[in-house]
């Protein structure tokens, strides 16, 4: 995107423009954000606003434009913004940037996988016969089931993951572009870097660095809800209810489960959770502790030594404890 001044028409273009070559002078690609700019510099085009001062009633008029916009869209909606608002006053821009963000309801309860459910989705995942000749499906489903669990990684850091990413002398993931496009290194078990190991061997023979790591069928990187039919079919296979759309498990909910299983094997091994967290948090790709709160939702009648001391050593940080977990 060479011209980006030619892709914004109000009075903070020029701003805009110079905001983002700044930003991806820092290594982030922030092609996402550009598209929420867009939307702004058509908003304010709108609104007939003629001065470059980015003021509070204007952030807030476009944050909450479309009534049937979720609490938390209006959130990252005045989450990006305010990183604008930021830029401007630094190079001496009026701009408003001390606004209070809501407080968003975590409405999904994450469904937990028990030990016994994990081993079957992978039994599921191992068996799993492509249909088309020649498709490596069956040789990506198990590997990219392995990275969700035994990673804790999104889908969207799976699904961006190069071959270059993947080093498998260090045993180590490069997250190049996760969620807010930060930048991270995951570490890999020895069993899981072996399976990478013998992974690339069957799928990568001839191996080029900048190759998907997890192509599909078409030899090309998954959407983000690409993946999710065939999680569906392998949930189905291993005798898995699935509650329909909106009511999980989701793709998403293998992350839960990581960072549950993690925190209860942290406590059954008698480790200093005041220590932990933050490593969690950290692996987890957080900036703060702040941002792991919503996978810190457990079952108290299933993972009681984790609950007592969760509440105990972090009350004040974590939400109303509950959630369906079969663990």
């Amino acid at each position: 995107m060479n011209n980006l001044s030619s892709e914004f028409a109000s009075v903070f273009a020029d701003t805009i423009q110079n905001f983002i070559i700044e930003k991806r002078g820092m290594g982030l690609s922030y092609d996402a954000v550009v598209e929420a700019l867009r939307e702004f510099d058509r908003f304010a085009l709108s609104k007939k606003h003629m001065e470059l001062n980015l003021t509070k009633e204007l952030m807030e008029s476009w944050a909450t434009d479309n009534p049937n916009h979720k609490a938390r869209t209006t959130r990252h909606k005045l989450i990006m913004i305010r990183e604008l608002a930021r830029y401007m006053q630094r190079i001496g821009l009026p701009a408003y940037a001390n606004f209070q963000l809501p407080k968003t309801k975590y409405n999904y309860v994450p469904y937990i996988f028990s030990d016994d459910e994990l081993k079957l989705l992978f039994e599921q995942a191992d068996s799993y016969t492509p249909l088309a000749i020649g498709s490596r499906k069956h040789l990506v489903v198990p590997m990219f089931l392995r990275l969700l669990y035994y990673c804790g990684l999104r889908t969207s850091d799976v699904i961006g993951l190069l071959i270059k990413d993947v080093n498998l002398k260090d045993g180590t993931l490069h997250i190049r572009h996760g969620k807010f496009d930060r930048e991270r290194f995951v570490p890999m078990s020895t069993s899981l870097t072996e399976y990478c190991r013998t992974y690339m061997k069957s799928a990568h023979p001839v191996p080029h660095p900048e190759d998907v790591f997890l192509p599909n069928v078409k030899n090309q990187a998954f959407t983000n809800g690409g993946f999710y039919p065939t999680f569906r079919k392998l949930l189905w296979n291993a005798g898995i209810s699935h509650g329909g759309s909106g009511h999980g498990p989701r793709v998403h909910d293998l992350r839960h489960t990581f960072a549950v299983h993690k925190l209860r094997e942290w406590v059954q091994e008698g480790r200093d959770m005041q220590v932990m967290l933050p490593y969690l948090s950290a692996y987890l790709g957080h900036k703060s502790l702040t941002e792991t709160e919503t996978y810190l939702r457990l079952t108290p009648e299933l993972f009681p030594a984790v609950t007592n001391r969760m509440e105990k050593e972090f009350g004040d940080l974590i939400p109303e404890l509950g959630g369906v977990s079969h663990a």
